[in-house]
């Protein structure tokens, strides 16, 4: 068996005869070039296999001068930037979609998949970490930016999705990968196409409802935890995001942005943004707007269908590491 800091690490089976030819280690007398790469130190020899408990007696009574530092193991939470949804051109348009949503803490992690498994650092190793902005929001009717990513180690939170233009069939585009969908917009009828979320990330957005809403109402952002909503008279509301509480407080990420609500009589006031930093989508001749929440990951909300108008930013993401306060090494 093969130890690796104490701890069995492979098993395998070899016959070893007797013999008086010399005795080598970290090398080979019979091949040149097979030499150890490395340091050797307290080499021991046992006319028999110990056991698993004497093995751990002498890593523990060895490692402090070799210099070993244990390495460290930390619970972490990952989100990407929001999404922001296409700019008003007289017509509904979709919630943008929160950033993606990975996460080691709890039970449930984005898209409503189990939790991850914990990272393991190792002393001496350097780490990427990227905290994703959101996207900024804007005035043009036929395209919108994606959030970005947010890195940790071998940790990737994709940013979410765009919200879809009013103008043209073109709700949730995205380019490459995206946390959580952004919802549909289309000028007539019901959309056809919405943006998907990444497994063990995020939601779908919600579809438009076209005219049959009937108040022309851009679908919902996807959200960690729930998928966008459809634009129908109850509003285009933005997916709910994860509660998650890693630093020790329950707080909300990634919820969805909500849609765009065209028409005023009977309409709702607004498509809200979903739990988790998601933002308010617009009313034409109404309310703005709102953005998605900072360090969230939220979706923006749609903006008022009138031209020219502008649609809200995306919440940034966020990075939270947790570790021991103590640690034995």
């Amino acid at each position: 068996t093969i130890y690796l800091n104490g701890v069995a690490d492979g098993t395998g089976t070899s016959t070893i005869t007797s013999n008086d030819a010399s005795l080598a280690v970290g090398a080979s007398i019979a091949f040149s070039g097979a030499d150890w790469k490395g340091n050797i130190s307290c080499i021991q020899i046992y006319n028999r296999a110990l056991s698993a408990t004497e093995v751990m007696r002498n890593f523990n009574a060895l490692k402090d001068r070799m210099g070993y530092v244990a390495p460290l193991i930390v619970t972490f939470l990952v989100v990407g930037g929001g999404g922001a949804s296409a700019g008003g051109g007289g017509s509904n348009t979709g919630g943008a979609g929160a950033g993606g949503l990975r996460t080691s803490f709890g039970s449930t992690s984005g898209g409503n998949s189990s939790a991850e498994d914990d990272l393991t650092l190792l002393p001496g190793t350097s780490y990427t970490v990227t905290v994703g902005a959101g996207a900024s929001g804007t005035a043009g009717i036929n395209a919108a930016p994606t959030g970005s990513n947010s890195v940790f180690a071998t940790i990737t939170s994709f940013g979410g999705g765009n919200g879809g233009s009013g103008n043209i069939d073109n709700a949730g585009t995205h380019n490459g990968s995206i946390g959580s969908g952004g919802g549909g917009g289309r000028n007539f009828g019901q959309a056809t196409s919405k943006g998907s979320g990444t497994t063990g990330q995020g939601s779908d957005g919600g579809l438009s409802g076209g005219f049959a809403g009937p108040h022309y109402i851009g679908g919902g952002g996807g959200g960690a935890s729930q998928t966008g909503r459809v634009g129908r008279t109850q509003g285009g509301h933005g997916g709910d995001g994860l509660a998650v509480s890693i630093t020790g407080t329950s707080v909300g990420y990634a919820g969805g942005g909500g849609g765009s609500v065209y028409n005023t009589t009977g309409a709702p006031v607004s498509s809200s943004g979903g739990f988790g930093g998601g933002g308010n989508g617009g009313k034409r001749n109404g309310v703005s707007p709102t953005a998605g929440g900072t360090n969230t990951g939220g979706g923006g909300g749609a903006p008022k269908p009138d031209n020219g108008e502008s649609s809200a930013n995306g919440g940034s993401g966020v990075v939270i590491l947790r570790y021991p306060s103590s640690k034995t090494i």
